[in-house]
């Protein structure tokens, strides 16, 4: 929260005439998102600034976001630039690192970890969104809008940890003999996915990258900058892996 005020400070005090704010889906209530069979499409109202006692963001990291918004708001109140804030879904690509779980479950894959660790019932939902569509969002957000708006850059879409694996594995050209469901680790909220109506009314464009688009081209990343891990190295791999994802 300090970073962002200094941030925004810093514009305003530059005569800056807008400012971009990467947010974050995790501003959403997290009791909108504890059924991993909901279809619900978060919208930007749902983050609810206005009525007492309905805000209700994801862990620290949501809070953090949601006043980086409120604050946003406030600067453009007082100083008069415009602050569009861009509510992130679940963005995975290149250049990502195992400690995201799209690149985690990439990387387990490539050495081969079998069975196959995957956190939870792999039943949760999350709307990938492949990075370029995140920047493209981005960008045409800031360019198209003014004043203080918010909007979701993600998709419409739920996948399953199972999607998602799947089309790693196709992908990959390997499939393990087995799956482990590590039933006692974190899984964050049971079902994400952004309703775009607001993205493709005023943007013109909706994220466009399906997930099995967006999977070939991380795994493609990840297996040509990566160098297999082979015998002793590859078991502190996997153990940092296990710790990581």
């Amino acid at each position: 929260m300090l970073l962002d005020h200094t941030v925004f400070a810093a514009a305003a005090a530059a005569g800056a005439e807008k400012v971009v704010f990467a947010s974050s889906a995790c501003v959403y209530p997290t009791n909108l998102q504890d059924d991993p069979h909901s279809t619900l499409l978060l919208s930007e109202p749902d983050a609810n600034f206005e009525e007492a006692g309905r805000t209700f963001a994801d862990g620290e990291y949501g809070w953090a976001k949601l006043m980086g918004e409120l604050q946003l708001r406030a600067f453009v109140k007082q100083f008069g630039l415009s602050g569009i804030s861009c509510r992130i879904f679940t963005a995975y690509g290149e250049r990502e690192n195992e400690t995201h779980a799209v690149i985690a479950l990439i990387a387990k894959a490539a050495a081969r970890l079998d069975p196959f660790p995957i956190w939870g019932d792999g039943y949760q939902t999350r709307n990938f969104t492949y990075v370029q569509d995140t920047v493209t969002g981005l960008a045409l957000a800031g360019a198209c809008l003014g004043g203080f708006e918010v909007i979701n850059v993600g998709t419409s879409t739920h996948h399953t940890i199972f999607d998602l694996i799947r089309e790693i594995f196709l992908h990959m050209e390997w499939e393990p003999a087995a799956i482990e469901k590590q039933l006692d680790k974190p899984v964050g909220v049971k079902s994400r996915a952004a309703d775009v109506s607001k993205c493709r009314a005023c943007l013109d464009w909706v994220p466009a990258h399906p997930l099995r688009d967006g999977v070939r081209r991380t795994v493609d990343w990840y297996m040509s900058s990566h160098p297999p891990v082979q015998g002793t190295e590859a078991a502190t791999f996997e153990h940092c892996l296990m710790e990581r994802a």
